[in-house]
C-alpha cells in the first residue's frame, strides 16, 4: 500500500489549519518550535538554539527528534575534552553528552535515554525543512509527500517581512525582519534537488496561491494544491479506506 507522508512548515499559510487531522493519514514530519503546539511523529531540528530548547524540555525523552549532526559521546570523555572548549554553557543531565559551538559560546548538551537520531548535514549544509523532506522521502512506500507551511519567497510579495508562525519568540527573528532574498531561493533550490532526487514520489505544496517557487518550475513531480482542495483529498482518502 503506498503511502501519504506529512511535512509541516511553520509559515503562516498553515496557521489555520488544523493539524491533528493527518494523524490519521499518515506519518508526520515537522520542523522546530512545532514541538510547542503539536506532537509529530518526528520533529527535525537544524539550529542550535532550538535543540537546546528541546533538550531543556525534555520533548526528546518521549517523542523522537533528529538534529543535524548530533553526535553523543560517553561521559566519561569529557574529562578528556574539557580544557579544549570554553565559555561552556551545560544543558540538561544524563551519561553521554554532545557538544555544540558558537562564536560565542560553547553547547555541552548531557542526555540519558532521548529519543534522538543524526542527519549528516555537515557537507550538505540545508535548512530543516530540506532534511525534513530527505526524511520523509526516505520513508518505504511512500508516493505522496504534502508540505504545508512552506511559504518560501511568499514574504517577498509583502514586503519581505518574516512570515514564521513563531516569530518573536525565542530562537525566531522579529516579525520586523526582512528575510534574505538569497536565502530563499537557497531554500527553494535544495528543495527541488530532493524532487529530483526521489521522481517516483509527487510533492505537493500546499498553499491557497496554488502557485510555487519559481526554482520548482523545471520539476515534473511537484505540484501546488489550495487548503480546500487538501481537505477533499484527505476525505477522498478516508471513503476509500472504508
Amino acid at each position: 500500500m503506498k503511502n501519504k507522508v506529512f511535512v509541516i512548515g511553520n509559515g503562516e499559510s498553515r496557521k489555520e489549519f488544523d493539524l491533528n487531522v493527518l494523524k490519521e493519514h499518515g506519518k508526520i514530519y515537522g520542523c522546530n518550535a512545532l514541538y510547542r503546539d503539536f506532537s509529530p511523529d518526528v520533529l527535525v531540528s537544524n539550529d542550535i538554539e532550538m535543540i537546546v530548547e528541546l533538550i531543556e524540555s525534555k520533548y526528546c525523552k518521549d517523542n523522537a527528534c533528529v538534529f543535524s549532526d548530533w553526535n553523543i559521546m560517553p561521559g566519561e570523555a569529557y574529562d578528556m575534552i574539557k580544557d579544549d572548549i570554553t565559555n561552556v554553557v551545560s544543558v540538561g543531565s544524563g551519561d553521554k553528552f554532545s557538544v555544540f559551538g558558537t562564536d560565542e559560546k560553547t553547547y555541552v548538551l548531557w542526555t540519558t535515554d532521548e529519543n534522538i537520531e543524526k542527519f549528516s548535514n555537515h557537507h550538505m549544509r540545508v535548512d530543516t525543512g530540506t532534511i525534513s523532506l530527505f526524511l520523509a522521502s526516505q520513508d518505504l512506500d511512500v508516493s505522496d509527500v504534502y508540505m504545508l507551511g512552506f511559504d518560501i519567497k511568499d514574504t517577498l510579495c509583502s514586503g519581505g517581512k518574516n512570515n514564521n508562525i513563531y516569530k518573536d519568540t525565542d530562537c525566531y527573528q522579529s516579525s520586523d525582519d526582512l528575510m534574505s532574498s538569497k536565502k530563499q531561493i537557497k531554500w527553494s533550490r535544495d528543495n527541488a534537488s530532493v524532487f529530483m532526487k526521489y521522481p517516483h514520489i509527487n510533492y505537493h505544496r500546499v498553499h491557497n496561491t496554488k502557485t510555487n517557487p519559481f526554482e520548482w518550475t523545471s520539476v515534473d513531480n511537484v505540484d501546488c494544491v489550495s487548503y480546500s482542495d487538501f481537505e477533499s483529498i484527505l476525505d477522498e482518502s478516508l471513503l476509500r479506506a472504508e
